[in-house]
């Protein structure tokens, strides 16, 4: 299900005119939940990194992503995990929030 939860959100961010409503239904804190609790399953911790670089993005919600906790979570995942492409988009997403 978290497998899922990752895509799917992944997948919304593709559109910009998902990200807002993405941020603002608690889409960002359900991503942190994941990325802590799961940083070294690459099936779970990929769509969650890519989220994450898919929605920071985004410039005028970098802001608001970073304010929800993201910072510590891509963290996280760079910290714990050992799949390159989980470190590729973790380090993407933390790279374009720290543009702010």
């Amino acid at each position: 299900i978290l497998r899922c939860i990752g895509l799917t959100l992944s997948r919304l961010a593709m559109e910009p005119s998902n990200v807002q409503r993405i941020i603002f239904e608690s889409g960002i804190s359900a991503l942190c939940n994941i990325a802590v609790k799961y940083p070294t399953i690459p099936g779970i911790s990929q769509p969650v990194a890519s989220a994450f670089q898919l929605l920071s993005s985004h410039q005028p919600y970098r802001v608001s992503i970073a304010a929800e906790g993201s910072v510590t979570a891509i963290a996280s995942l760079l910290l714990s995990s050992a799949d390159m492409f989980t470190l590729q988009h973790s380090l993407l997403a933390l790279c374009n929030l720290l543009c702010e």
